[in-house]
């Protein structure tokens, strides 16, 4: 995969997101969005996760201020939306997490993206995410994150060493990617001229 077909992949698949019904799933895999984004760049696990927002999305996400006088939407962010929500499903701290605020982070599909909401966190109150509004921010993130020539030797890196899994069946099933179903690299490996359609049925 050429650093230009990586731009393009996951511009698609940020795109994908973008047009999925409204639902706390949207905002679970725009999360993963952020993080496959970090680690392209290099920013590797929660402080990773944390810097990629601070350096790529937009400045009000930094400087966003909660009743508290705190400016760690980032932070919230990754404590609250990525491990909340999807390690448990909600907006709340994970059990292990000494940063995160209850609910410091509400997910909508309307209203005004970064809005600081009362009522529902009594330390510092609540940072507004709407969802368009919210993707695409990612999406320009992206953008940037592309057209940085300071980090491109660590995109290309990162996709020669840990590629993605569409560019993994690409390169050595030369099957339809989306068809991942059920089949195990092992029975890939068993039959090389498997068809897209063997695999779907497989699936």
């Amino acid at each position: 995969m050429t650093f230009e077909e990586a731009e393009e992949y996951y511009r698609e698949r940020i795109a994908e997101v973008a047009v999925m019904n409204p639902s706390p799933w949207s905002f679970m895999c725009a999360a993963c969005c952020i993080e496959f984004l970090a680690k392209l760049a290099g920013m590797k696990g929660g402080k990773g996760y944390i810097r990629y927002i601070n350096e790529y999305m937009p400045e009000s996400y930094k400087s966003f201020t909660y009743n508290n006088g705190k400016k760690d939407l980032p932070e919230q962010i990754y404590e609250i939306l990525r491990c909340g929500l999807l390690h448990s499903f909600n907006v709340l701290p994970t059990l292990r997490n000494n940063e995160g605020r209850s609910k410091s982070v509400l997910i909508s599909h309307s209203g005004e993206n970064l809005k600081l909401i009362d009522g529902f966190n009594i330390n510092g109150g609540s940072a507004l995410l709407v969802f368009d509004n919210f993707i695409n921010d990612i999406r320009n993130s992206q953008k940037k994150l592309f057209s940085s020539t300071e980090i491109k030797a660590k995109i290309e890196n990162e996709i020669r060493l840990n590629p993605p899994i569409q560019e993994i069946y690409y390169q050595k099933y030369s099957v339809n990617p989306r068809l991942l179903g059920g089949t195990s690299l092992e029975n890939l490996n068993n039959f090389p001229n498997i068809t897209a359609e063997s695999v779907s049925a497989s699936g």
